[in-house]
This record gives structure tokens, C-alpha cells and sequence, in this order.
């Protein structure tokens, strides 16, 4: 059994497009009809099995579990019994670290022949991104503007196994690494060389403190906006999905995302010797306590009223998790899937 629903955003999505483009029945499914399809994504593909409320979802996941035993595949078959609908799902990849390059057969022939959900059980097939399909493979019936393949496998006057293949674009491992390590290496620089300015006593304490202010708003800046012109284009068109789900087994939004934030913290590391730094920094001069004094008389000089506003550095620490839950939700968000 499964702790948690089989059938959420992906799934509705796929299942509405096949209500919509042929007609199929959507997860509120009449007695004696069922959807079963197949999505590929990468190098992972998952058999989805949705039937109306009545049915039997353990009976669906028995079904699946006896033709992946025949085919010799290794998994767990899980089955949820929800709302709205009876469902199962078995998951097989082959997703490993490093690799260039792919390719997976998908038994459609064997699990559209052998598994029947119902008396009428629509047969489906989806593939997710640029991968190589065999050529003389039918053209799909309907083609989101993302790119998504939809097969009506029913009408096909015979089943047959599809092969789904793929190789990394030479950028796509700079890319991802670059995208990792470039905030570790410059953030450590600009708090590195934040520290060295606030520590230089001969530079006179007026310019230090500016100098240090200036290093620390502008060059965090600076990084934020180049890492984003990387990162959210990156997002959106779904550059690094590829090599993410034949390194990680899922796309660039469920585990890119949460490993550049992760290592982007290494570098706040720094922080507690930069709030000491700037602690100092902000330490109120002999002439500056003179101006605060009521018992001088006024002076032409502008007046200190308080402690010298060094920084940011505080304002980063308090600020930073928000605005990196922030990032993160919009992008999981928006995240095109359909």
C-alpha cells in the first residue's frame, strides 16, 4: 500500500489530456473502464493504473506485480484506494551517476496484452522530453506546446516494445556543476575579501567602513544576478532536465534546485566572523562620541545620532531563508510539467 496519493498533479495532467484529445473517461471514471498508460521520462519510466472508486486498487497493483515477475523486473508495485478513483503505480529506472548516455526498452507489448484492468482498459503511452523514439513507431496523437508525446496505444493494430533513448549535450555537466560551484566559490570570495577590508587598520575607518559595505551589497548582487540568469532560464526551458534524471532519477526542479541552494549555504560559514568584523566597524570613534555629547557645544559638523549603519551582513543572515523559500516555491510552482 502506499502512505501517500498515487494520483496528484502529473497523473491528473495526463489523465485530463487523454479525456480531452481521445475521449477517455478522467480519474472519476465510470464503473468497468480503466486507464492504463505508461510515462516515460528519461531514463525512468512508470506504468500508471487508474480505475473508477469501486474497484480494487490492491487488485490493480496484483495485476501490475504479475507481469513485472514475468519480465523479471525489480520494484514495488503501490496502490492506492482514494478519493476519487482506484490507482497503482510501479516505477523502473536505470538512472545511474556519471552516465552519457542511455537506452531503455519499454515492454509495452507484454503489459498492454497481459494486464487488463477492466472490462474496457484504455491504453496509453507518454514520452516526456527530447528522447529518441524508433522512427517507424506511429507519429503521436497529440503534442503539448512543452513537447509531451501522447500515444493512443489502443488504436495501434499491434503492440510492440519502444525503445526510448538519449546522450548528453556536451554543456549539460558544466553546466550543472557550474551552477553548483560558482555561488560556494564567489560568495567565500566576496566574504573573504569583506573580512580582509575590515581587518586593514592602516586604511582609515570612514573608507573601510564604505569599502566594506560596498564589497558586500555589490558583489552579492552581482552573484545573485549571474547565478539567476543561469539558473531560472535553466528552470523553465528544462536545460538540465536531462542530465538530472539519468544522473539523480529525477528532474532539475526536484533535486537541482534544493543541491544549489544546499552548497550555496556552505559559504554563510563566514557570516559569524563577518558580524564580528562589522561589529567593530560600527564602534563609535572618540570624535564620534564627542558629537553625541550634550555637553559640547554645537558644531558645523554633521551630527551622529546613532551607531553607524556598516551593513548588511545581519540583514543577509535574518533574510536569506526566506528569500530562498521564496526562489524555491515560485520555481516548483511555475515548473512546467504538461
Amino acid at each position: 500500500d502506499s502512505n501517500e496519493w498515487i494520483v496528484k498533479r502529473d497523473e491528473h495532467r495526463a489523465l485530463d489530456t487523454f479525456r480531452d484529445s481521445f475521449g477517455w473517461p478522467d480519474p472519476s471514471m465510470p464503473t468497468g473502464q480503466a486507464t492504463l498508460y505508461v510515462y516515460s521520462s528519461g531514463p525512468t519510466y512508470t506504468v500508471v493504473a487508474v480505475g473508477p472508486i469501486a474497484s480494487d486498487a490492491k487488485d490493480y497493483a496484483r495485476k501490475i506485480e504479475k507481469w513485472k515477475n514475468r519480465r523479471g523486473l525489480k520494484g514495488t508495485v503501490l496502490y492506492s484506494q482514494e478519493d476519487d478513483c482506484a490507482a497503482a503505480k510501479f516505477v523502473v529506472s536505470i538512472a545511474q551517476f556519471g552516465k552519457r548516455e542511455y537506452t531503455l526498452d519499454i515492454p509495452l507489448d507484454s503489459l498492454f496484452s497481459e494486464v487488463q484492468l477492466e472490462k474496457v482498459t484504455h491504453y496509453g503511452f507518454i514520452t516526456r522530453g527530447p528522447v529518441t523514439v524508433p522512427s517507424d513507431l506511429p507519429k503521436p496523437d497529440y503534442v503539448t506546446l512543452r513537447g509531451n508525446r501522447y500515444w493512443n496505444v489502443s488504436e495501434w493494430d499491434e503492440k510492440r516494445d519502444v525503445p526510448v533513448s538519449d546522450q548528453l549535450s556536451w554543456w549539460s555537466a558544466p553546466l550543472l556543476i557550474g551552477s553548483a560551484i560558482f555561488p560556494i566559490v564567489a560568495l567565500s570570495g566576496i566574504f573573504l575579501g569583506a573580512l580582509y577590508v575590515a581587518r586593514r587598520k592602516q586604511i582609515e575607518l570612514e573608507k573601510r567602513r564604505a569599502m566594506y559595505a560596498g564589497v558586500m551589497t555589490k558583489g552579492n548582487a552581482w552573484v545573485l544576478g549571474i547565478h539567476s540568469v543561469v539558473i531560472f532560464p535553466s528552470i523553465f526551458t528544462r536545460a538540465l532536465d536531462p542530465i538530472c534524471e539519468l544522473w539523480f532519477g529525477t528532474p532539475f526542479v526536484t533535486i537541482g534546485i534544493p543541491l544549489v541552494l544546499g552548497l550555496n549555504s556552505i559559504p554563510m560559514a563566514f557570516l559569524p566572523f563577518l558580524l564580528r568584523e562589522e561589529a567593530k566597524l560600527g564602534d563609535l570613534t572618540a570624535e564620534e562620541i564627542a558629537l553625541l555629547s550634550p555637553t559640547l557645544p554645537p558644531k558645523s559638523e554633521p551630527s551622529v545620532t546613532s551607531k553607524p549603519n556598516i551593513l548588511s551582513t545581519s540583514t543577509i543572515k535574518e533574510k536569506a531563508p526566506g528569500l530562498l523559500s521564496l526562489v524555491i516555491g515560485i520555481a516548483i510552482f511555475c515548473y512546467p510539467t504538461a
